[in-house]
């Protein structure tokens, strides 16, 4: 069997790393693909370079829409979308060319409904050419619940939130579709859902994908507002367990106190009248959650001592943990 499958391809100025993207796709060997790539009103020379593509492979669509965020340009790319499966490729980053075979064969191998690979940051210096080339290294692949994965998301936060790095069997995306109103942390709103569709889950280990870390995301710059969008989806996540799978609730608190704490922890160099008011807030709510936090399995002791200055409201002491937070990390490197 040869099953179509649909990568889509959010796109925003990225005219720097978009063509090592689609290159990454392109030259797959597994090869009956449809690739989609949505320019989401870039600004820069992207929708051209799409363009450009979409003249050299027949496989490659392109959408032009006005800027309205990933998940709007996600959201697009599913409705036009006609294969089997479907991968998510964020257009900073770039795949090993082997990925997308392998995950077929694991695909067929256990009638997966989700496949969920690994990624390796990547910082620049290394050569992308043998990186996207090389042979897979086999790993680890293990069948899991859709309990199990959820678990494992709560404990590792963003290791396994993330809309890209999978091959979704196309029927669990059906009636569905990425919150257009959310600004950060819009696929922490959509995980647990996806993962509660999907009741056959592997999980493979084998390195396939390469998250970019070479630019500035809005995830990576100073702070912003938005991500308080992060708090409301570890409520979310915290309600939807409760309800459906309770014997994962600590782990979902463990997870929502953590974000308020790293949160608070970027509030504190924030330069903006906003920041004591918001970090007063979320002061507020550890106090009141105490005894909770405090009889969690979960939190690490460097996690406990970072709620509690949450606790003490007072930023001063959180800028000093936080600098030698980096001291220790910088010392570690060397």
């Amino acid at each position: 069997m040869n099953e179509l499958v649909s990568v889509i391809v959010p796109v925003y100025r990225v005219e720097k790393y978009l063509e090592r993207c689609v290159d990454s796709i392109i030259q797959q060997t597994y090869s009956n693909l449809e690739i989609i790539l949505i320019d989401d009103g870039s600004p820069d020379l992207c929708p051209e370079i799409c363009e450009n593509y979409k003249n050299k492979d027949e496989r490659i669509s392109v959408i032009h829409q006005e800027n309205k965020g990933p998940s709007a340009a996600r959201n697009s790319g599913l409705n036009m979308s006609n294969g089997e499966f479907v991968i998510f490729v964020d257009s900073d980053d770039f795949l090993n060319i082997h990925i997308i075979e392998r995950f077929m064969n694991v695909q067929r191998k256990f009638e997966a409904e989700m496949v969920v690979g690994s990624y390796e940051m990547f910082y620049g210096g290394k050569d992308c050419e043998s990186l996207m080339k090389s042979s897979i290294k086999l790993a680890s692949v293990t069948e899991m619940t859709s309990e199990e994965v959820i678990g494992e998301m709560l404990l590792n936060n963003n290791n396994l939130c993330v809309a890209w790095g999978k091959l979704y069997r196309k029927d669990i995306l059906a009636n569905f579709s990425f919150p257009e109103n959310i600004c950060f942390g819009e696929d922490m709103f959509t995980a647990h859902i996806l993962f509660d569709r999907a009741k056959k889950i592997v999980r493979d280990n084998s390195i396939g994908f390469f998250y970019n870390q070479e630019g500035t995301s809005l995830v990576r710059s100073e702070f912003n507002v938005k991500k308080l969008d992060m708090i409301m989806a570890a409520e979310e996540w915290e309600k939807f367990v409760n309800i459906k799978y309770p014997m994962l609730y600590e782990k979902a608190f463990f997870r929502h106190t953590v974000i308020i704490s790293n949160i608070c922890g970027d509030l504190a160099d924030w330069k903006d009248d906003r920041a004591k008011g918001i970090y007063s807030e979320q002061s507020k709510w550890i106090k009141s959650n105490w005894q909770s936090i405090s009889t969690n399995r979960y939190f690490s002791v460097k996690e406990k001592i970072k709620i509690l200055i949450v606790k003490c409201n007072y930023i001063p002491l959180m800028r000093m943990y936080r600098k030698l937070r980096s001291i220790v990390t910088y010392t570690k490197r060397f």
